[in-house]
């Protein structure tokens, strides 16, 4: 008999489908993995016949390493909370669309390439909740290498498109938001905070 303790640190397969961008038949194939020696108890076979896995080899088993389908921003939101980010920002730049916002990600990226080229960045662009407010971006960055302000910014002065919209009126500039993601402060609310998006969404790497 198992009692609820033990039951505790594991999870069902629906569960898994409803946190982790698979699908049903991914699913399927990746659980075939448990008859491995290396996952050998972590996982059990319950009541009716259902089966538990371990949390901790969750990640390992069902979290894909390529990019979920552009054109399925349900799993891409899935994909974004579940991966570990180092860096959070976001654009204001006045008096845009959403392709604007688009195109200056992209610029951005180029920027970021520059640096560190094995970079996955990831965007959302929200629309403007007021008549004061306009469209915005907001991105995490998981890079392998230092990614610093002081040395983006003058790269993104460079950019003609950037820096036309991007560019300091006051002494400081609300129109570009960069730093470190602190994950003991942040935790997993920087994440939330950048995948509301009810616009448009996506990864490059």
């Amino acid at each position: 008999m198992i009692n609820n303790e033990e039951y505790a640190e594991y999870r069902d397969r629906r569960y898994i489908l409803e946190r982790f961008p698979i699908s049903e038949k991914s699913y399927n194939n990746r659980v075939s993995k448990l008859n491995l020696p290396e996952y050998s108890g972590f996982t059990m076979i319950v009541k009716f016949g259902k089966r538990l896995i371990h949390e901790s080899v969750l990640r390992k088993l069902f979290l894909p390493e390529r990019i979920p389908n552009q054109n399925q921003p349900h799993q891409i939101k899935k994909w974004v909370y579940l991966n570990t980010w180092d860096f959070i920002g976001n654009f204001t730049p006045p008096n845009t669309d959403i392709n604007t916002n688009v195109e200056l990600v992209k610029e951005f990226r180029k920027i970021i390439k520059t640096i560190d080229k094995s970079s996955t960045l990831f965007y959302s662009i929200e629309k403007p909740l007021s008549l004061n407010e306009t469209y915005h971006t907001h991105f995490l960055i998981k890079s392998t290498k230092p990614l610093s302000r002081s040395e983006i910014w003058p790269k993104i002065q460079e950019n003609d498109l950037l820096n036309e919209f991007l560019k300091n009126e006051y002494k400081t500039n609300s129109k570009f938001w960069f730093e470190t993601y602190d994950h003991k402060a942040f935790g997993d609310r920087g994440i939330e905070y950048s995948i509301k998006y009810d616009i448009k969404c996506g990864i490059l790497k």
